[in-house]
């Protein structure tokens, strides 16, 4: 029903300043960018090989009471920059609409005219999913959005999809009824490890992994469950890093990751406001 994480939302204080920032990141172009007077937002999107990144500001003056404007401005006012809300694709939509009914999940219906092109759009009610920011979007054809072009004439250390998404909750069993049984994601993966303090769920969605994470600890627990950060993948670690140094962006070394053959490396600027994590698949 849910099969793709469609777009990664982050709320920032300046479209432009944010723009710039990921389109070094990335080493890419944005997909497309603009402002929608009713949703009252302006977006920059970058569209990747498995989901979208879109960056996303309030509009200054707007008097509306769009659930996107108020999510933005809830998420830069209790949290400051960072990602505000994920949006799940679906060629479904009206199925989902029963199935969340069925559920007792309270859902919004977003105006998308204009804001995504031949699109319906739907936000689950806060309240019902531990506060966190939950779309769910059908498009006619996800593809439709162009590929995000590099930004430099050598393609050199490009960053080229969303890997996986991390959140922090404060009671993961809670979370797990909402993603499993309620909107149906397929868990992979349950474990707690003593070592690192953590228990941490790990669901499939596509080609994205979203990755819940609890600490086991009373005194690190969330207050509040929220989106932690972003793993974005690269083809080759070290060529990324040398094009990131020479923009000027701060990134910590290479180190071996947690996953068997992968590498990865923090972004230590530049990130706005979301833990970012760089990732990649590396066989000896």
């Amino acid at each position: 029903m849910l099969n793709a994480i469609d777009r990664v939302m982050l709320a920032v204080q300046s479209v432009e300043s944010a723009r710039e920032a990921y389109c070094e990141v990335l080493g890419r172009e944005p997909s497309e960018e603009g402002t929608d007077a009713r949703l009252g937002v302006a977006y920059c999107r970058f569209r990747l090989f498995s989901s979208c990144i879109e960056l996303l500001s309030p509009l200054d003056n707007y008097d509306g009471d769009s659930p996107l404007f108020k999510r933005a401005q809830w998420q830069l006012a209790h949290h400051g920059e960072g990602i505000m809300a994920i949006a799940f694709a679906t060629q479904q939509l009206d199925d989902c609409l029963a199935v969340f009914e069925e559920q007792k999940l309270g859902v919004k219906v977003l105006d998308a005219d204009g804001y995504l092109k031949n699109s319906r759009m739907i936000q689950l009610q806060e309240d019902h999913c531990m506060g966190l920011g939950l779309l769910v979007v059908e498009t006619e054809d996800r593809l439709s959005l162009p590929f995000a072009k590099p930004s430099t004439e050598s393609g050199h250390g490009l960053i080229d999809d969303v890997d996986h998404i991390v959140l922090n909750t404060r009671d993961s069993d809670t979370l797990k009824h909402c993603f499993s049984e309620q909107l149906g994601l397929a868990l992979r993966l349950d474990q707690s490890r003593e070592e690192w303090g953590v228990r941490q769920l790990f669901y499939r969605v596509g080609a994205n992994i979203l990755e819940v994470m609890e600490f086991l600890s009373e005194e690190q627990k969330a207050k509040a469950d929220y989106f932690w950060g972003i793993a974005l993948a690269v083809p080759r670690l070290d060529p990324c890093l040398e094009r990131l140094r020479e923009t000027g962006i701060a990134v910590s070394n290479a180190r071996k990751g947690r996953k068997k053959h992968t590498r990865v490396a923090t972004l230590k600027s530049h990130d706005c406001g979301a833990a970012t994590l760089l990732i990649s698949q590396e066989r000896p």
